[in-house]
């Protein structure tokens, strides 16, 4: 019994050893070996595996479905200002660059707002039409126009005066066959100011001529009209301005004129497709030629004036019948002259017109007859 007691006393201190013993060995190779109690014995132990580096990201996959539409934003701010409006303002301290027509950013020159307007407008922005708002100043410039679908009107806020050094010439050319896209709506260039009362208006023979307007176009208003198809791209020039020489040049189609309260400083050429169509207010202190005229009123006329057409005016179904064409309160100097076909061309005007032209001006007539409107002795 004592010799197994003794025994078992070895045993357990010989497992004692072989344990400590093992735990050194496997403190100093932990990543190597692996102790086992149950049998005494070191089994070597499984390496860990390291991570390899990530490799290349693949190609990209398809675009799945979109997501659910989100919720409407809220509306933003109403503009009293539709954006048919360009502004212009000499006096601008906006960089050009950033300058977008806007109140806040406008525009310096009068040929920058219109190099923005492009013809491939809506028949929308077409019948509105785009108008160039300017400051009171001088502009020294020289603007140049493609028409083409184009309807524009230069606006301004009190005194301007286009042209300093330069001539301040305006020249207004088109050629597109389809300019009336619209029925009664053409392709217009409009000038004027919305203060157009420089000075008072004055009265001669009793009658009132208009005054001033404040906007002052010291050149050439040059208008051409080589549309390739005649009868589809009419053109209105409306002026209520002072400018000192009007020409249509060779234009194939109708360039239709438009005065109002205007000075016209010098002469207005133009061939048998321009057309006086209205005239209020107006003095002409040069000789005005035109193919054809309509309804003068109220007008001055120092040098004369050239019909080219047999007939001198001309009737148009936009007019009603009350605005039969004719001159009415009109001072008249000089010749009215006429085509030389036969027959010549008529002078349709009222009483006060013949009047004035018998009595006070010995205005005469060349190529032409007197029309009288309501009266039966020319």
């Amino acid at each position: 019994m004592l010799i197994k007691k003794y025994f078992k006393t070895i045993q357990l201190i010989a497992v004692s050893l072989l344990i400590a013993q093992g735990s050194a060995l496997c403190a100093a190779n932990q990543d190597d070996f692996l102790f086992t109690v149950k049998d005494f014995s070191l089994m070597p132990k499984a390496k860990k595996m390291k991570r390899g580096k990530t490799g290349k990201t693949g190609a990209r996959g398809a675009t799945g479905p979109c997501g659910l539409t989100g919720a409407t934003g809220a509306c933003g701010p109403v503009h009293l200002i539709a954006p048919y409006n360009l502004f212009v303002d000499g006096a601008t301290t906006q960089n050009p660059l950033t300058a977008d027509g806007t109140i806040a950013k406008p525009y310096s020159t009068i040929q920058a707002a219109i190099n923005t307007i492009s013809s491939a407008m809506s028949d929308t922005s077409f019948e509105q039409g785009v108008s160039i708002i300017i400051a009171s100043g001088v502009y020294d410039e020289n603007l140049v126009i493609n028409g083409d679908n184009k309807r524009i009107s230069l606006i301004g806020l009190g005194t301007v005066i286009l042209g300093n050094v330069n001539p301040g010439d305006i020249t207004w050319t088109m050629t597109d066959a389809n300019n009336n896209r619209m029925s009664g709506i053409r392709s217009s260039l409009s000038i004027g100011t919305l203060y157009s009362l420089d000075k008072a208006d004055s009265t001669i023979f009793g009658q009132t001529i208009a005054s001033g307007p404040s906007f002052y176009v010291n050149g050439t208003i040059t208008v051409t009209n080589d549309s390739t198809t005649p009868g589809h791209g009419a053109v209105d020039l409306v002026v209520n301005a002072c400018t000192k020489v009007l020409t249509f040049p060779s234009s194939n189609d109708f360039v239709f004129l438009h005065f109002t309260n205007s000075d016209i400083q010098g002469t207005i050429t133009g061939n048998g497709n321009t057309v006086l169509l209205q005239a209020v207010g107006t003095h002409f202190n040069q000789l005005v030629q035109v193919g054809s005229y309509h309804t003068i009123s109220e007008c001055t006329f120092d040098a004369g004036m050239t019909s080219l057409t047999s007939s001198g005016f001309a009737y148009y179904g936009i007019f009603s019948d009350s605005t039969a064409p004719g001159f009415t309160n009109c001072i008249f100097y000089g010749t009215f002259t006429g085509t030389q076909q036969p027959g010549g061309s008529h002078m349709r005007l009222d009483v006060f017109t013949n009047g004035f032209m018998k009595t006070i001006s010995r205005a005469t007539l060349n190529d032409a007859t007197k029309e009288i409107i309501g009266d039966l002795t020319p």
